[in-house]
């Protein structure tokens, strides 16, 4: 199924806390995450915090703001215990699938997509999506999982601003690095994972809607995946970010270096044979203060945002990393990085 090329940005920090995006939140019991946060507040302050932090950070306002601008998509994220109790391993975590509901009657009515994208799965890292450890992630996980994404599928099936589903995001893989073996998830274990979500989602919504799968960082090793005729509607999903092999340097030589990365990151995602979109990246520039002005770093942030849409032109769907943060962080908050394209930019 063709789809118009998506440019949109990531809702990071609302459905599930991050420490970056609203660090105000975390401040007060010096905890990292949220899990650690909701250990430290018990169920029922955290269940007050998290109530007024949904209702207030992302609302049906921000919705038409993105509309204005010319986003046309965003991507949703969302932790394992979307459900609440009605989903399945929720422990004690306040569930927030009425707020995905809020999103999708307000992307509906500013011409949004949403792609949502399971954020945090059960037995992943507390400080992100790592499922390190074949032990961390239990067969009764692997199940939850693969019946979160088949609730989802089912319920937004039928919403016209519904693009898919990514069931796991920013996966660590186990990789072999001279005589050391970094502990991860198998490849082969990911990829059968994948091919369970493709399935459970199919069962439950049909052919309609689009699933992206994280290259988790591996852009060179999907040649061939899903690519028999039986799968449809099938997207790769690669994040552009510094790579830590890249030195500090002058903002003009650290974006061509950044640039030079994520061509090539693009160019072995495609070797898959499947579409690449790519669901993070952002205007940030890994560069020492004193090797440049504050005129002169935004000078370059915005050439490096213009020489990356080109870049993304060929691209189904592309998504900046984020929309809003509390701090308006330059270079990652989309108000801020982007306010100087105009709508016209990202068509």
């Amino acid at each position: 199924m063709a789809h118009k090329a998506l440019q949109g940005v990531n809702l990071d920090g609302w459905l599930m806390l991050e420490l970056w995006v609203t660090p105000e939140l975390f401040a007060k019991t010096s905890t990292l995450d949220p899990i650690a946060l909701a250990n430290k507040l018990g169920s029922e302050a955290y269940a007050k915090l998290m109530h007024d932090h949904e209702e207030s950070f992302i609302t049906e306002f921000d919705f038409k703001q993105m509309a204005a601008r010319g986003y046309n998509a965003v991507r949703l994220p969302v932790p394992w215990y979307v459900f609440g109790k009605d989903g399945p391993l929720p422990g004690f975590h306040t569930g927030s699938i009425a707020y995905v509901d809020k999103a999708f009657e307000w992307a509906e009515q500013s011409g949004i997509k949403i792609l949502i994208n399971i954020v945090l799965a059960p037995g992943a890292d507390k400080t992100g999506n790592a499922l390190r450890m074949k032990t961390d992630f239990t067969p009764a996980r692997r199940k939850a999982l693969l019946e979160i994404v088949g609730m989802l599928a089912a319920r937004y099936v039928g919403r016209s601003s519904f693009l898919g589903i990514e069931p796991l995001d920013e996966v660590v893989t186990m990789c072999r690095r001279g005589l050391n073996v970094e502990p991860g998830m198998p490849l082969s274990h990911l990829r059968n994972l994948y091919r369970d979500a493709y399935a459970e989602i199919r069962r439950c919504a049909g052919n309609g809607p689009v699933i992206v799968f994280s290259d988790a960082g591996r852009h060179g090793n999907w040649k061939h995946f899903m690519a028999s005729s039986r799968y449809e509607n099938v997207w790769l999903d690669t994040h552009l970010y510094r790579p830590t092999s890249l030195p500090l340097s002058t903002a003009g030589a650290n974006a061509q270096q950044l640039l030079s990365a994520s061509r090539e990151a693009l160019a072995q995602a495609r070797t898959s044979g499947l579409p690449v979109m790519v669901g993070e990246w952002s205007a940030a520039l890994s560069v020492p203060g004193k090797t440049t002005t504050l005129e002169g770093r935004i000078a370059q942030e915005r050439l490096f945002v213009a020489q990356q849409m080109s870049l993304l032109s060929v691209c189904p769907a592309w998504f900046f990393q984020t929309w809003k943060t509390s701090n308006r962080l330059p270079g990652w908050d989309a108000r801020v990085a982007l306010s100087n394209f105009e709508r016209d930019m990202l068509r």
